[in-house]
């Protein structure tokens, strides 16, 4: 982590909150049916938004790989992190053959999964395996944990080299294979290798610590980027290929924004961050609960029956699945590791970053 910092960091908590309200704007239009308000294309935005996590996460995640390079500690981290709290919702998914389809099905519905996508969507393989996700705002879960297993070792390179170099040309690389052999929609790791790698160079940047642009400026470049990637994108059948430019973008220029002083900003993009993934999972369910089982209502009345099963739904899940379990997995990696007690730096750490 840079050196002169020893807070939490503002801007990668903005970037964290901004990321998931832009998928919940995206998905609450979707099934609105309004899908462009401005001329902007709304749905894009939420890939967008994905894409942000994806540079945000790899970041992160190098800084916890910093203090504990250990590759089995993180391993355990990142599934006790990452699995049970999907475990959770999709479980009361299937229960409760909840309507919370994936938006592209423009409507409510509850899609009966067979044995096998069952086992793919546990195993958060369905990536690979056996059709596709079957619960709304999923379908960047197994390309995470897939990215997990590779992080160890891209960290063990970055942190013998320390060049910005090589992971520009790597990512040209893998944008380039992609581009040729990939169709424009695709959840492969390989496809979606050119979102992660500007993470990895967000972290080299970072250690040469030259944060000359003013704080107040941050915000509105990341608007004015996502704003720029939406307009292009949406005449390139909204393809993820948009998010290659928006995250090599924020991830070289990320490092050279001072920190946010803001109060208030500091402490919303805290709560939304640290709430984020339970914000992610939830959101469609609440979404449904609001659009399509809650009785014929005005915009208002719906949007407060949203806002206030999101927040409970999420205060539950995160207290009573997330945080707990993302302790239980610290202290298996801690006792695996041999170590006596984990920095309460990284189990802050470890209680924030995302899908």
């Amino acid at each position: 982590m840079p050196k002169e910092q020893t807070g939490p960091l503002v801007n990668l908590d903005f970037v964290r909150s901004f990321a998931v309200a832009l998928v919940v704007i995206s998905h609450a239009s979707g099934y609105a049916h309004r899908p462009r308000v401005l001329g902007y294309d709304i749905w894009f935005f939420g890939i967008l938004g994905v894409c942000i996590f994806f540079v945000h996460t790899t970041l992160v995640l190098m800084w916890s790989l910093q203090r504990d390079a250990d590759t089995l500690s993180f391993y355990l981290r990142r599934i006790f992190r990452l699995w049970p709290l999907w475990a959770v919702v999709f479980g009361l998914y299937l229960g409760l053959h909840i309507a919370a389809s994936p938006y592209y099905a423009f409507d409510f519905r509850y899609f009966a999964p067979r044995r096998k996508e069952v086992l793919a969507n546990i195993l958060l393989v369905f990536n690979l395996v056996f059709g596709a996700n079957v619960v709304g705002a999923s379908w960047s879960l197994p390309v995470e944990m897939q990215m997990y297993v590779l992080l160890p070792f891209l960290f063990a390179y970055v942190r013998a080299h320390r060049l910005l170099w090589p992971l520009l040309v790597l990512d040209a690389l893998l944008c380039l294979t992609a581009y040729t052999q990939l169709p424009a929609i695709n959840t492969s790791l390989l496809f979606c290798g050119g979102l992660f790698l500007p993470g990895a160079m967000a972290y080299v940047l970072f250690q040469r610590e030259r944060k000359l642009l003013p704080s107040f400026l941050f915000p509105p470049w990341v608007v004015a980027l996502v704003l720029a990637v939406n307009t292009w994108g949406s005449k390139q059948q909204n393809s993820i290929r948009g998010g290659w430019i928006l995250c090599l973008l924020l991830g070289l220029s990320l490092p050279h924004f001072r920190e946010m002083q803001s109060a208030v900003i500091r402490n919303a993009s805290a709560i939304i961050a640290r709430y984020s993934y339970s914000i992610y999972l939830a959101h469609i369910p609440c979404l449904a609960v609001a659009m399509h089982y809650w009785p014929r209502g005005g915009t208002v009345e719906r949007t407060l029956v949203f806002f206030v099963t999101l927040t409970a739904s999420c205060y539950l899940l995160y207290h009573l699945i997330e945080a707990p379990f993302i302790r239980v997995g610290a202290r298996i990696a801690r006792r695996l590791n041999g170590r006596s007690r984990l920095t309460l730096a990284q189990q802050t750490t470890d209680l924030n970053p995302a899908p």
